[in-house]
């Protein structure tokens, strides 16, 4: 342990169920009842108005964005790999001209959905200490590691 855990030990314990160093990641452990405990300083007026906001943001987010929500979960198919737009249109019982009719009205392009969906799986696979940039790259269609390589920068400057 470093020098000054000594002064934190005790809370820390309590706190967390695991407490490592000079290991390959960070991470905190936490027991669920910890998640569950009241907030010390927690103002229930401030947070019941809060969850309202919260859950008419989410309504009109679901609202508006339903088939973007739906497009992107068929893309990323557990089984099949990322699909392609014939394939989710057919999926949704739609020809892919409407599909694209219907996303166009969300000012967004199948391409850009595509997009997000590989990046957001690619930031959980190299999260992954198993999983190389070759493996990332194939998994993820990309014709080389190269082409990955470039996303990952592009990503970077967004």
């Amino acid at each position: 342990y470093p020098a000054y855990f000594s002064r934190f030990k005790d809370i820390l314990d309590s706190t967390f169920e695991v407490i490592t160093f000079e290991e390959s990641c960070t991470r905190l452990i936490a027991s669920a009842k910890f998640l569950e405990m009241p907030l010390s300083l927690s103002d229930p007026l401030t947070s019941e108005k809060f969850k309202q906001l919260c859950q008419k943001e989410l309504d009109e987010l679901v609202a508006t964005q339903d088939i973007l929500y739906r497009v992107k979960q068929l893309i990323d198919d557990p089984i099949e790999g990322l699909l392609g737009i014939d394939q989710v249109a057919q999926k949704l019982n739609l020809t892919k001209r409407t599909l694209q009719r219907m996303l166009q009205e969300k000012s967004v392009s199948f391409q850009s959905l595509y997009d997000d969906v590989r990046k957001t799986k690619a930031q959980k696979l190299m999260l992954s200490p198993f999983a190389s940039k070759d493996q990332i790259a194939k998994q993820l269609g990309y014709a080389s590691t190269s082409s990955f390589n470039r996303a990952v920068k592009r990503w970077a400057l967004e």
